[in-house]
């Protein structure tokens, strides 16, 4: 049973799984923040605590009673970082909370420290012990940090629901003590931390690509465009950043006119202008799509990533101009 925003119920229902909205949609959340869609994108991608704040944990009361409810009877309540609700209705509920650790650097490993802008002072690399000392002192500033700007909200929720505080640190802990905590994504893309919390495990890449009605095709005109030329360079940026009034896709078919290339580019809600050489799709497939082609230009995220490897051909990160990280 997967508990998502609304906007997704469709899309897992499709894939024959049952599922209930805990979260309003994202067009909701945008309207509560008071600002326009794009600028909401761009600030939850820049500024970590405008996610927290705006955006996390406003519906968390509601999310957490909607949560208690359908979670009644189950074995485990899985989450990850940004599911704030999860630990506290598996606490609540006497369940164990097993935490998905959707990318490597969410272990917040102090050998193998995060990196960005919010990590500029870590050791890196860090295999000495020294250098590693020096990680964990910062790590915890960061997490005492969290706590202290944040922990008062949470805690207020957790009151609601007959729970005392905790020493959880959003965004870098789950508050609760998993009973399990797995990395999803391949070992051979990054291993274990040394200092991963026990139990830990990593599971491997989840392939999950299907549409929103649940089908893994491409369509006719797409499979026709592959089948009569040489690959494509095949631009895509998730399900996410294309809100964020990018213009990558119109340099990326400028770049594929100039490199004498054809060009499929995802743009998902995004609008861009396609020609003979360059085909727009609001999306296809990954792992169909990606083996075909010459190259992949990705925003690096760990989903996307992980097709791209998977499809065996060359993959170029290229995180939007104005979205720097």
């Amino acid at each position: 049973m997967l508990a998502v925003p609304e906007d997704h119920l469709a899309k897992v229902r499709s894939a024959g799984l049952e599922a209930h909205a805990i979260l309003p949609s994202f067009e909701e959340v945008g309207r509560a923040t008071g600002l326009p869609d794009q600028e909401v994108i761009r600030r939850i991608l820049l500024d970590s605590h405008f996610l927290v704040g705006r955006i996390l944990l406003p519906p968390l009361a509601d999310s957490v009673g909607r949560l208690l409810r359908i979670a009644k009877g189950a074995s485990a309540v899985t989450g990850s970082a940004f599911t704030f609700a999860a630990p506290i209705a598996a606490e609540r509920l006497g369940l164990p909370f097993i935490h998905t650790v959707l990318q490597p650097m969410s272990w917040f490993s102090a050998d193998n420290p995060p990196s960005g802008p919010d990590f500029r002072f870590v050791a890196r690399p860090s295999p000495a012990r020294m250098g590693q000392g020096w990680n964990r002192l910062i790590l915890a500033g960061g997490r005492r940090y969290m706590r202290l700007r944040y922990g008062r909200e949470i805690d207020r929720v957790r009151a609601l629901y007959g729970l005392g505080p905790t020493r959880g640190a959003p965004m870098i802990d789950a508050g609760t003590r998993p009973a399990l905590s797995i990395g999803t994504y391949s070992a051979v893309f990054a291993t274990l931390p040394h200092d991963a919390p026990y139990p830990s495990a990593v599971t491997g890449f989840p392939w999950y690509d299907a549409d929103e009605d649940g089908t893994v095709v491409l369509d006719q005109e797409l499979a026709a465009f592959l089948d009569n030329g040489p690959p494509p360079l095949v631009v895509s940026l998730g399900s996410f950043v294309p809100y964020s009034d990018t213009d990558l896709y119109a340099q990326a078919a400028i770049a594929a006119k100039r490199l004498g290339k054809r060009a499929v580019l995802l743009v998902g809600e995004a609008e861009a202008t396609g020609s003979d050489q360059v085909l727009i799709r609001s999306y296809a497939p990954h792992s169909l799509l990606f083996p075909r082609a010459a190259v992949v230009v990705h925003h690096g995220g760990v989903g996307t990533t992980g097709q791209a490897l998977r499809s065996g051909r060359p993959q170029l990160e290229q995180f939007p101009s104005g979205l720097n990280r």
